[in-house]
C-alpha cells in the first residue's frame, strides 16, 4: 500500500521494474545490470528523502507536574491532567489554576489548539465544555446529539474558532464554526477509502488536518475535507505536534519529523533513555522521564 512517502513509492517502482524485466525475454539480457543500476539510483534517492540527523538532546529544565498525563499549549503553559482535576501552570507569570469537572466523568480529552480557549470533550457522553485560560467554565455545555449530530466520538480545535468532529455513525469528518454550524463535511470515508477508520486523534497540521487511527494509519485531508494521502505511524501512537506542515511522532528510540507537503522525512536518534515524549511545542520537547517531566531542546552536534 502506497502511503505518499518517497520510500514507499521508490520500493513500488523497483518492484514494477523487476516484474517488467522478468516477464519480457527481450529485456532479460539487461536484467542483471539494469535492475541493479536502477535499484542503486532509487535507493540513493530514498536515502536523501529520509535523512538521519546528528543532533543531541539538551535538557533545559525539570517541571514539577503532579500527574502522569500532561499537555502543553502554544504559549508553553503546562496542563496537568488527573481523574479528579485539571491544573494549569502558566509560563508567563508562574501562576497556577485548578478546576474540577467530576460531574461529567473522568474520561475526557483536553484540546489546546487555541491557548486562550481550551475545551474538554467527553466522548462517552458526546459533550463539550469550553473554558478560558484560567480553567473557568464559559457558556453552556454543548451536547452534540441534541444539536442533531448522530454519534460524535472525537472532537478537535481548528483555526478561526472552528472545530472538527468525527461522527462514528456516518463515518465522516465534519467542520463547524464557532456558532457550531456545519461548514464542511467529508461524507462517508470508510467505504470510499476501503478501510475501517477508528480515529484516536485529530490535529490540524499547517493547511491540512491529520486523522490518526487505531491501526496507525494517518489520513491527510485539506481544510475543506478533501482526502489527499495517508502515511503510517506505529499502531496506537499519536502525533506529538506540528510546525507548519511538519508533523512529529516517536518510534522506538528515534523521533520522526515528516513534511506532509513534500514528504521529506528526518529521523533524530539518540533520545534520552527511559523517556517517553508527550508533546512538541515552540521547538521544545516535553518528556516524562521516570517521575520527572523534562523540557528538552535539540542542538546540532559540534
Amino acid at each position: 500500500m502506497l502511503d505518499g512517502r518517497p520510500s514507499s513509492i521508490i520500493f513500488f517502482l523497483i518492484l514494477k521494474v523487476s516484474s517488467l524485466l522478468e516477464s519480457n525475454p527481450m529485456l532479460n539480457f539487461f536484467r542483471s545490470t539494469s535492475l541493479v543500476s536502477i535499484a542503486v539510483t532509487l535507493l540513493s534517492l530514498m536515502q536523501s528523502a529520509s535523512t538521519v540527523f546528528a543532533q543531541t538532546w539538551s535538557p533545559l529544565d525539570t517541571l514539577d507536574i503532579p500527574s502522569k498525563k500532561f499537555q502543553v499549549d502554544a504559549l508553553e503553559n503546562v496542563y496537568a491532567m488527573t481523574d479528579d482535576y485539571i491544573e494549569v501552570l502558566r509560563r508567563q507569570d508562574g501562576r497556577t489554576f485548578r478546576s474540577s469537572f467530576l460531574e461529567y466523568g473522568s474520561n475526557y480529552l483536553l484540546d489546546l489548539t487555541n491557548p486562550l480557549k481550551p475545551f474538554l470533550f467527553y466522548p462517552d457522553q458526546g459533550i463539550a465544555l469550553f473554558l478560558d485560560n484560567m480553567l473557568s467554565f464559559q457558556g453552556e455545555t454543548v451536547r452534540w446529539q441534541e444539536m442533531g449530530f448522530e454519534q460524535i466520538e472525537l472532537m478537535a480545535g481548528s483555526r478561526g474558532d472552528h472545530f472538527w468532529l468525527w461522527d462514528g455513525l456516518s463515518n465522516e469528518l465534519i467542520r463547524v464554526n464557532k456558532q457550531l454550524q456545519v461548514q464542511q463535511r467529508t461524507g462517508e470515508l470508510s467505504a470510499r477509502l476501503g478501510m475501517v477508520i477508528r480515529p484516536i486523534q485529530i490535529m490540524e497540521c499547517g493547511d491540512d488536518v491529520c486523522v490518526v487511527t487505531e491501526s496507525g494509519d494517518v489520513l491527510v485531508l485539506d481544510l475543506f475535507g478533501a482526502y489527499r494521502s495517508r502515511f503510517q505511524i506505529p499502531q496506537g501512537s499519536r502525533l506529538l505536534g506540528f510546525k507548519g506542515a511538519v508533523v512529529v511522532w516517536q518510534q522506538a528510540n528515534a523521533m520522526h519529523l515528516l513534511d506532509i507537503q513534500t514528504w521529506a522525512e528526518e529521523v533524530v536518534g539518540g533520545m534520552p533513555a527511559q523517556c517517553v515524549f508527550e508533546c512538541w511545542q515552540s521547538d521544545r520537547w516535553y518528556a516524562r522521564c521516570g517521575k520527572e517531566v523534562v523540557r528538552y531542546a535539540l542542538l546540532a552536534k559540534q
